[in-house]
């Protein structure tokens, strides 16, 4: 049985999200075992540095939008629908 403290969970989805502080480079070896037996067990673990979240938020919003509706659809649900439609957003 497992026992770790997780930042956040859907159990749904199987979807943990993790985000790290700089504490985490001293952890590294530990938190690559931890992750590795997590998902093991099914689970995809993803891992956003205090940095990202602060800095990149749209991006790691999009990122785990992307690996939810990649877990829906490997349970048998339905396809994920695109982020958003071809060209928007780009520039040209």
């Amino acid at each position: 049985m497992l026992a770790y403290t997780v930042d956040f969970l859907c159990f749904e989805k199987k979807l943990i999200v993790e985000i790290d502080g700089k504490q985490h480079d001293w952890y590294a070896e530990y938190d690559a075992m931890r992750t590795e037996e997590i998902e093991s067990k099914g689970f995809t673990v993803l891992r956003f540095t205090n940095e990202q979240v602060l800095t990149d938020l749209d991006h790691v919003m999009k990122s785990i939008a992307a690996a939810a509706a990649c877990a829906l659809f490997s349970q048998g649900g339905p396809s994920p629908l695109p982020l958003s439609h071809p060209g928007e957003g780009e520039r040209r």
